[in-house]
């Protein structure tokens, strides 16, 4: 996974990288590289081929007289790169709880530095962030008006996908056995464990996609496929599509159509 640091300190640029790369992030490896600037940072997520998280001082140069509010690339990035995972590195104090208010409801995470900043931590941060980007996009497939665990059975094949884990993984988040969740499934009139986690991958895939600066071998190398080849395949299975014609199309909103009829026919 691409981890670009864009921050003003040497020092916790240097500590970040030492502490981060080859640390395992779910189902990836952080590659930590430092950014000098949001010219720099949007051009390596551009190139970025895989999964790509960002950490951040969102008041990156602001003069100091603006420290208390966020770069407006802040806003632009967010906006470009809906799928990259955003935390911010700040110094969290009394006076700075109304930025990381606003960061929050932007969808940006807070590392605390000095606090919460140990490798470990921000690893949990960073795999957490990039679970809820999935999880946001499954928002608006009808996730709470799914009968009884249907929507814990949703949120916790999307975990899965992220983690390019299998039935046993899911089941393990649900903490119920693998027989009891085809069970759950059937009853909330979703697809079996493993046809559901299919989708996910198909769903995940298809939200990379729309990521203009990804391509075709990046997003199957994302969601766990040795070779576009494969993921060419599940695309013309499911969505009856190539990857190139999705891009073109939007991706994501033809996956979420074609979830939607596979679920009302069930």
């Amino acid at each position: 996974m691409d981890l670009f640091i864009l921050h003003h300190d040497p020092a916790v640029r240097s500590a970040l990288i030492e502490g981060l790369s080859g640390r395992r992030v779910g189902a990836y490896r952080c590659d930590a590289k430092a950014i000098a600037g949001w010219r720099e940072l949007k051009g390596a997520l551009d190139e970025s081929g895989v999964a790509s998280a960002v950490l951040l001082d969102p008041r990156h140069g602001l003069p100091p007289s603006q420290e208390d509010a966020a770069h407006p690339e802040v806003l632009q990035m967010l906006s470009a790169f809906p799928t990259t995972a955003f935390l911010a590195l700040l110094p969290v104090s009394r006076e700075m709880l109304p930025q990381v208010a606003a960061l929050g409801r932007l969808g940006v995470g807070v590392v605390a530095l000095g606090h919460n900043d140990t490798p470990e931590g921000i690893a949990r941060a960073l795999n957490h962030a990039l679970v809820r980007k999935f999880r946001e996009a499954l928002v608006d497939l009808g996730i709470d008006a799914l009968p009884g665990h249907g929507p814990a059975i949703l949120g916790a094949a999307g975990t899965t996908t992220v983690e390019k884990g299998d039935v046993g993984r899911m089941a393990e988040i649900l903490q119920v056995s693998v027989p009891t969740l085809v069970r759950w499934c059937r009853a909330a009139r979703l697809p079996p464990p493993g046809k559901l986690l299919a989708w996910g991958r198909v769903l995940m895939a298809a939200n990379l996609l729309d990521n203009s600066g990804r391509s075709i071998s990046g997003v199957a190398d994302a969601v766990g496929y040795a070779a576009d080849s494969g993921l060419r395949r599940v695309f013309a299975q499911f969505l009856e599509a190539s990857p190139s014609e999705l891009r073109r199309t939007g991706a994501f909103e033809r996956a979420k159509s074609r979830f939607l009829v596979s679920l009302a026919e069930r």
